[in-house]
């Protein structure tokens, strides 16, 4: 919470800031390959692991606020 603050719903995280500043939402599966297919998106990494579940949300994805609450959405709805 402190350091990485996170949105959660019945104690599942679904979106949160890295220490970076970079927003990682979790997503199904199938979101999870649709998402990276279309953004090129990387395997989220977070101390040496990968982040099964999260993706990494572009930075022009950000601007797009439209777009970026449909990932929200799908995030919420699985978990």
């Amino acid at each position: 919470g402190k350091a990485n603050p996170y949105t959660s719903l019945n104690g599942h995280i679904s979106t949160f800031f890295d220490k970076t500043g970079t927003l990682v939402v979790r997503l199904s599966p199938e979101d999870k390959k649709a998402f990276e297919e279309e953004y090129n998106s990387p395997p989220f990494v977070q101390h040496n692991s990968v982040m099964n579940g999260y993706v990494t949300i572009p930075q022009h994805l950000l601007q797009d606020t439209t777009r970026l609450f449909q990932y929200f959405e799908l995030s919420i709805a699985y978990i």
